[in-house]
């Protein structure tokens, strides 16, 4: 009887620890826009392999925290904008979720013609070298919401991250630089883009460091040649 009482505690723990961990969810950077009776995939669901590479096989599952402003498909993740309001949708898998905000619209073509914009216009790099793009997309004071995609026009010459869930999407838009040239690096969302210059060089990409280390090079050169003639001054009064 002891070890029953054991035994179902620690099942009560287990299942508890389970949805502790299920409740830390990791959000995604971005709000989904769907239209009324509009539907859209949220492709949020965790990878059933966590970062230690254990698998747990499960299929996993989509829930709505308010199905009257849109419903999701439990299993394929289909979501259906009911009416205008804002909800969230949950995927969890193997103890671990991702949610996202959506916000439902009466129409998507309400939102107008949207824009975004890359910033800085121009970056020059060195290679090895990262940097990551900041964007901002809106229209007047409405913000147009998808998960933006990044596109290098040479990834020989500089490659960009680009992510359609939002797993790892602190990375989304980090440039790397792989050899000297220029490239376009091009965003899109909502229908809409924009363009921005990467020059990747093969040194210093700050000229002031580049003069800086000259100059330390110099100086240690000059004291070492110093010293290396002291010594030999000495080797022969010796």
């Amino acid at each position: 009887m002891k070890y029953i009482k054991y035994l179902v505690l620690a099942l009560t723990l287990f299942i508890g620890l389970k949805s502790v961990m299920a409740e830390e969810c990791l959000q995604a950077r971005t709000i989904l826009m769907v239209g009324v009776g509009e539907t859209k995939e949220a492709g949020i669901m965790p990878s059933d392999c966590d970062s230690n590479g254990t698998c747990c096989n499960e299929v996993g599952s989509y829930s709505s925290s308010d199905s009257q402003i849109a419903t999701v498909n439990p299993f394929s993740g289909l979501i259906t904008g009911v009416k205008a309001g804002n909800v969230t949708i949950t995927a969890t898998r193997c103890g671990r979720c991702n949610k996202i905000s959506v916000l439902v619209v009466a129409s998507t073509t309400e939102f107008g013609s949207q824009s975004i914009t890359l910033s800085p216009k121009n970056k020059t790099i060195s290679v090895g070298e990262k940097f990551q793009y900041d964007f901002n997309y809106e229209n007047g004071g409405v913000r147009c919401y998808g998960i933006p995609s990044f596109t290098s026009s040479d990834a020989s010459i500089a490659s960009v991250t680009s992510v359609e869930t939002i797993e790892n999407t602190r990375d989304n838009g980090t440039v790397t630089g792989l050899k000297p040239g220029k490239v376009t690096i091009t965003v899109s969302s909502c229908g809409v883009s924009d363009t921005a210059t990467v020059t990747v060089v093969s040194g210093p990409t700050n000229p002031q460091t580049g003069s800086i280390l000259s100059i330390i090079t110099i100086i240690t050169g000059a004291i070492a040649l110093g010293l290396a003639i002291l010594a030999f001054e000495r080797i022969m009064k010796g």
